[in-house]
C-alpha cells in the first residue's frame, strides 16, 4: 500500500518481468511449451501482448528466460542441499533426487526444452549450459569424495559425465511409468553401477 497516495504501488519493471516468467512456467506445466502462446500469457497476467513484448523481444527470448530461471533455481537448491554433505551421503541423494517419481509437469519443462534444442541453436546452447551446471554439482560431490579418500581416485569430470548419462537414460524410461516400485528398482540398478565406478572393490 502506498501510504502517501492511499493506493497500491504499481509493480516495477522487474516485478512485471517476474510475473510474466512465473506465468510462462505455470503454462508450460499445464499445457507444455508448444501449446502455450503470448495470448495465454496476456490472459493470465492481464497485460496486453504488446506489453509482454516490451519486456521480452520475442517469444523465444521469453521461453529461454523462463526455462533458464526454472533450471537455475532447481540447480541452486541442489547445490545448497547436497554440497555440504559428506560425499558418500550426497551421491545417492543426487541420484535419487534426479529420478522422476511421478509424471511431474516440471519434468515436461526439461523435455520440452530439450526438444526445442534439437531445432534451435540458441536453445541448444542454453540447454548445454544447463546440463553442464547440473553435472558440475555431481562433479563437486565426486571430487570431494576423491579428495577425502571415500571414492577411488579418478577423473571427477569423466565420472560425472558417465553417471549423469546413466541417470538420463534410465529417467527417459522411468518417466513413462514412475510407480514407487519402478522408481526404487531403477534407483537400485543405477546405484549398483555407480558404486562399481566410485567405490573401492571391497565396498562396491
Amino acid at each position: 500500500m502506498d501510504i502517501a497516495g492511499g493506493q497500491m504501488a504499481r509493480p516495477s519493471a522487474e516485478q512485471r518481468k517476474e510475473m510474466i516468467i512465473e506465468a510462462v512456467l505455470a503454462l508450460f506445466r499445464e499445457k507444455g511449451m508448444a501449446a502455450s502462446s503470448t495470448r495465454d500469457i496476456a490472459e493470465r497476467t492481464g497485460l496486453a501482448r504488446s506489453h509482454v513484448y516490451h519486456y521480452f523481444k520475442d517469444w523465444k527470448e521469453l521461453c529461454l528466460c523462463a526455462v533458464e530461471r526454472f533450471t537455475s533455481q532447481e540447480i541452486a537448491e541442489q547445490r545448497e542441499w547436497l554440497l555440504p554433505l559428506p560425499a558418500r551421503e550426497a551421491l545417492p541423494l543426487f541420484v535419487r533426487d534426479n529420478l522422476p517419481t511421478s509424471q511431474d509437469a516440471s519434468w515436461a519443462i526439461y523435455l520440452d526444452a530439450w526438444n526445442e534444442s534439437l531445432r534451435d541453436p540458441v536453445f541448444a546452447e542454453s540447454y548445454r549450459k544447463i546440463i553442464l551446471a547440473w553435472r558440475e554439482v555431481l562433479e563437486q560431490i565426486l571430487q570431494k569424495g576423491i579428495d577425502s579418500g571415500e571414492f577411488v581416485v579418478g577423473d571427477a569430470r569423466r565420472l560425472a559425465r558417465q553417471i549423469t548419462s546413466l541417470i538420463n537414460g534410465y529417467a527417459d524410461d522411468l518417466i513413462l511409468e514412475p510407480t514407487p516400485e519402478t522408481v526404487e528398482a531403477t534407483y537400485q540398478e543405477i546405484m549398483l553401477v555407480v558404486n562399481q565406478l566410485v567405490l573401492p572393490p571391497a565396498h562396491s
